[in-house]
């Protein structure tokens, strides 16, 4: 065991430098560190984006010049293009699958659950790398095979904790959502599955546990389950039992062996002065023998108390660390199929306002670096080049972009739809949907065959649909 601290002491620099890694990876995940890395790359002299772009002069279309384009599209991925429309959308889509104010699981969270586990399995490690390899490797062995302990029990218990706690929270809201409904009395506990892109009016009609479920169970069947929560219940508690009993019998080993040591070869009644040799009766030696059996067997008794009280606390300690696990996989993360999705969308803000003031600045700081590489290329030019561009126009432009080339597929995908033997009212509502322009709906309608047109069902959701529409001009303080 000394031999083993003395090797594990020898690499802690490498543990440190790894620790020191980790930290940095972990720093580098965060979408803030990474934009101003990537800023500071972008304004570095002689060799950063914009001293490289600014040698580029050549043309691209509409107006920008290659160069402007490239510094843009590094900006773009740290924007996201949301009007205050969408943002209600994913907002309400939120609110409705139950993670309205739900975040993903934060760094820090993850660092410190592998911290528990790492000091949990390293604790283990000490216990059971020696028997690996029946105690006759070195300690450099010893080491590894403790590391590799590590590992395996920090990613196995790290992964189920986690997952179990997801599965508690995610079957505990569809089953809340299943009693509210038998308990009101609801028709259906599921109507359809709801997606970001549809309008999140889609299922205004429904009670909320049924808006609840259409977003966050996978099918009308779906009711959550426990499945992952039994299997890491039973995973840890057979880990706490296992190295309880396995640390109490080494403890038992322990004082056996010192027992032994204490009656063998330099035994007490040699060094003892009132043996034989002193003269004195065998009723005296015999007495004291007793004795200091006695208090033997009382010192080792206290001895296995305080062990075993020890071992106690251990697998309490262990026990709680992987209900803090389970806890965080509780708190964070969504239920909902989207979610995640919707989350970043919007940047995890709850206003419109705050939204806004979230992304302003990166778009300050991109129009400011598009301005002085403008700068510097009219410089290497030698000309007036007139750029007046800004990185707001580049989100504008592939917005419009991104608009087009949607709707144009939605009317392909209606178009084949219609032309099919028998396309379905909810076939056409869905493309419907999805063109999202009245003019184009229009026509779409007029190639319905006259079975369809004469749909009482969708000439009503039409009429309704109209009164609902509303096409405001989105400007581009909308937008932010």
């Amino acid at each position: 065991m000394e031999e083993l601290k003395n090797t594990l002491a020898n690499y802690s620099a490498l543990i440190m430098a790894l620790s020191v890694l980790g930290a940095i990876l972990a720093a580098l995940t965060k979408s803030s560190v990474r934009f101003r890395l990537m800023d500071f790359w972008v304004q570095f002299p002689l060799l950063g984006t914009i001293a490289r772009l600014a040698k580029d002069t050549t043309d691209a279309n509409n107006g920008w010049r290659r160069a402007e384009e490239k510094l843009c599209a590094k900006y773009k991925s740290y924007v996201s293009m949301v009007s205050r429309e969408t943002f209600r959308e994913r907002i309400e889509y939120l609110k409705n699958a139950g993670d309205l104010g739900r975040t993903p699981t934060p760094t820090f969270v993850w660092m410190l659950l592998v911290v528990l586990l790492l000091a949990e399995a390293f604790g283990f490690s000490f216990m059971l790398a020696g028997w690996m390899d029946g105690g006759k490797g070195t300690a450099n062995t010893q080491f590894v095979l403790a590391l590799a302990i590590v590992l395996v029990l920090a990613i196995l218990l790290l992964a189920l904790t986690h997952s179990a706690g997801h599965e508690y929270f995610r079957t505990s809201l569809l089953r809340s959502s299943f009693k509210t409904f038998k308990n009101n009395g609801g028709k259906s506990y599921f109507t359809q599955l709801v997606s970001l892109q549809d309008r999140q009016a889609v299922d205004m009609a429904d009670p909320p546990s049924v808006r609840t479920a259409n977003r966050v169970a996978s099918n009308a069947n779906d009711r959550g389950g426990y499945t992952t929560v039994i299997i890491t219940a039973t995973v840890v508690a057979l880990i706490a039992i296992v190295s309880t009993w396995m640390r109490v019998e080494n403890l038992n080993s322990t004082l056996i062996q010192e027992t032994l040591g204490h009656s063998g070869g330099n035994s007490t009644q040699q060094d003892n002065p009132f043996n034989e040799k002193t003269g004195l009766p065998s009723e005296i030696t015999q007495g004291q023998a007793a004795v200091e059996s006695q208090a033997a067997k009382e010192i080792d008794s206290s001895h296995f108390s305080e062990g075993l009280a020890a071992f106690i606390m251990l697998g309490a300690i262990f026990v709680v660390t992987q209900v803090v696990g389970i806890g965080a996989g509780y708190r964070f993360g969504f239920a909902g199929r989207e979610s995640k999705k919707a989350f970043f969308e919007v940047y995890g803000c709850s206003t419109f306002e705050e939204y806004m003031n979230l992304v302003r600045p990166i778009r300050d700081i991109a129009n400011a670096r598009l301005k002085d590489l403008q700068q510097r290329l009219e410089e290497t030019s030698g000309q007036q080049l007139k750029l007046t561009k800004t990185f707001d126009d580049y989100l504008t432009r592939d917005l419009s972009q991104e608009l087009e080339m949607h709707q144009k597929s939605s009317a392909e995908v209606l178009k084949s739809a219609t032309a099919s033997a028998a396309p379905t009212v909810d076939d056409v509502k869905a493309q419907m949907i999805a063109l999202n322009d009245p003019e184009k709906e229009k026509q779409a309608f007029l190639q319905l065959p006259p079975a369809l047109q004469s749909n009482v069902d969708l000439q009503s959701w039409l009429k309704q649909r109209k009164l609902d529409r509303s096409t405001p001009k989105v400007a581009m303080d909308d937008l932010f």
